[in-house]
């Protein structure tokens, strides 16, 4: 169960006939889709039956996509893993929401627009100071080419300069800003190449847990908490695989006893296979049960025939 939080974050839906209805996040995930099982159930076509799930992290939003079929897109880009911040545009197949505070207000404030500043850093940090810079270049030269009359020609220069020395002043906050926010990320492992390895392990494992190859989704969840020991969702589905896998061995072994006990020889052996397969470790006393067993079934079938 997920844990409880007093609301910081709420969906807000942008279209559609709900447009307006916000959901607050109160719990530490929720998770977006078609079946009835999920947190938000959207009437939608493109949405896949488990779409996305978005989770906070250290008073972070983020949203991680389940392998859905249309992926999601935030503020127009399309993404599988993205933080989210007050004003972002996310969109699920066709259904569009607006990240907002707690009452679905969307909160204008110096600290949404550091938040803004801080979204996807570590890829777009060297364009946004050369669109800045860009963009300074052209409003000094469009000052500078301005048609002037001779008699105001210094004082337009002097304002010129003004302008020039207050846009310079304004990028370097910006930047300085920039920076720190992507220094703390850094020292928490984000936007490292161990993490982006550690999270294409989670998906991959993700993706596996949901079409039941349990055995594996927790070698991928083993091998991103290798690459990044606090990644919460992994600790988490690498826990519930190993326990659907158990269960799974637990099915299969009463399968197998049950059906060898009716002589169902060839279904037994099905189920002791399966048994070894999820197992996949020699050594393990259930493993050696069910290697013992299926022995002796192909002993029974050669005398058979």
């Amino acid at each position: 169960m997920s844990q409880s939080l007093g609301a910081t974050f709420s969906l807000t839906l942008a279209n559609g006939p709900n447009k307006g209805l916000h959901y607050p996040i109160q719990t530490q995930q929720i998770q977006i889709g078609r079946e009835l099982d999920n947190d938000i159930v959207l009437k939608d076509p493109k949405c896949s039956r488990h779409h996305a799930q978005i989770y906070v992290e250290n008073q972070q939003l983020y949203i991680q996509d389940l392998g859905s079929q249309n992926g999601i897109v935030v503020n127009g880009k399309t993404t599988q893993f993205s933080a989210l911040h007050y004003g972002d545009h996310l969109s699920v197949g066709d259904t569009q929401f607006i990240i907002g505070d707690k009452n679905g207000t969307v909160a204008h404030t110096k600290a949404a627009t550091s938040l803004w500043a801080q979204k996807n850093i570590n890829t777009n940090k060297l364009l946004f100071y050369i669109t800045s810079g860009v963009a300074l270049l052209l409003i000094i030269n469009f000052l500078n080419q301005t048609p002037q009359k001779a008699s105001s020609l210094h004082s337009e220069k002097g304002q010129a300069q003004l302008a020039s020395q207050a846009e310079q002043s304004t990028l370097q906050t910006i930047k300085d800003d920039t920076d720190e926010a992507y220094r703390e990320k850094v020292s928490q492992g984000m936007y490292t190449r161990q993490y982006l390895e550690a999270q294409s392990a989670y998906i991959q494992g993700f993706r596996d847990y949901r079409e039941g190859f349990y055995s594996r989704a927790i070698q991928n969840f083993t091998a991103a908490l290798a690459l990044y020991p606090s990644h919460a969702l992994a600790q988490k589905y690498k826990r519930l695989a190993e326990q659907r896998r158990d269960e799974l061995i637990q099915y299969h072994m009463s399968e197998g006893k049950r059906n060898f006990e009716q002589n169902k020889y060839e279904m037994a052996k099905a189920n002791y296979r399966n048994v070894m397969i999820l197992i996949n470790n020699p050594t393990q006393i259930t493993y050696q049960e069910a290697k013992q067993r299926l022995l002796q079934i192909e002993i029974l079938l050669r005398g058979k025939y």
